[in-house]
């Protein structure tokens, strides 16, 4: 059997710059030209494959820099001993920032990936240039928990009306089929999952739980005041992580009212392309250049 970074070296992209960095290793992308956007992908325990559509959608001048957060995807698997918690994924970010090759970098962050966007830009202000949050997750455990919450009732709402799928697509593994059924209540349309099961593709039960476990009652209510960077706050006016918006739009001093897609959920990428790239556009093409 191969070892596992020469599987990695078979099935790098052609297109893409794609390297591995740092210990433990993360899997890192970058496609296109210009200023580094870096994409933090949500979870925990996915990869960030089903980001990628955002490299077609990349605003004009920059290039799209993404990777597999630590123990997930092409990174390189975590042992039992390894941390997850949120300062981990801080320092895995700043890895990025410098792979990429700039001082300063615009971020976007979703779900999940928003929370780690949102503590990086509070511990490192001068190194983001924007910030933009798409559903993201709340910025304290409480807040998390009423997100949590918000998708628990949506979901039961949905069974109960005979609106969720019965079971999900072929080639979704055992483990994951309780996260496909809670993806699916974060869409719109929970059909729109059968049709396109990308976000699933790659997740780490496991992982995830122990994530969340080593994040613990985190809370950056406070913290994210040290953010000066411009920020989009950008949510599917039908994706249940919307109970948050408004109070993140309050508390980062870079954002105004949250930006809302219609008729779209949380995957807004997946869901409704056209408006969620136009949003991009609009708030890049106002930043200075």
């Amino acid at each position: 059997m191969l070892p596992w970074s020469m599987l990695l070296a078979c099935t790098s992209s052609p297109k893409a710059r794609e390297a591995l960095i740092g210990d433990p290793a993360l899997f890192v992308r970058s496609v296109g030209r210009g200023l580094p956007l870096v994409v933090v992908h949500g979870g925990p325990g996915s990869s960030h494959d089903h980001l990628e559509v955002i490299e077609d959608m990349a605003p004009e001048g920059y290039r799209i820099v993404s990777y597999d957060q630590r123990g997930v995807g092409r990174s390189e698997p975590l042992t039992s001993g390894s941390w997850l918690d949120l300062e981990a994924h801080v320092r895995d970010l700043d890895r990025v920032r410098y792979w990429s090759g700039s001082t300063q970098i615009d971020v976007l962050g979703h779900s999940w990936g928003g929370i780690v966007a949102s503590a990086y830009a509070a511990a490192h202000p001068d190194r983001v240039r924007s910030l933009v949050l798409v559903g993201s997750g709340g910025l304290s455990k409480a807040d998390h928990l009423r997100g949590a919450e918000a998708l628990r009732s949506r979901r039961e709402a949905l069974e109960a009306s005979g609106a969720m799928p019965d079971t999900p697509p072929e080639g979704i593994e055992p483990g994951c089929r309780y996260l496909w059924r809670q993806l699916a209540a974060s869409y719109a349309d929970p059909r729109a999952l059968g049709r396109n099961p990308a976000p699933v593709s790659s997740c780490h039960p496991e992982l995830n739980y122990q994530t969340w476990r080593a994040v613990g009652g985190y809370d950056l209510t406070q913290a994210v005041a040290a953010i000066t960077a411009p920020t989009l706050v950008l949510y599917g006016r039908e994706d249940p992580q919307a109970i948050n918006a408004e109070k993140i739009a309050e508390l980062l001093p870079g954002a105004t009212a949250p930006t809302w897609l219609e008729a779209c959920g949380h995957q807004p990428m997946h869901e409704c392309p056209s408006a969620f790239e136009a949003a991009l556009d609009a708030f890049y093409g106002d930043l200075d250049p």
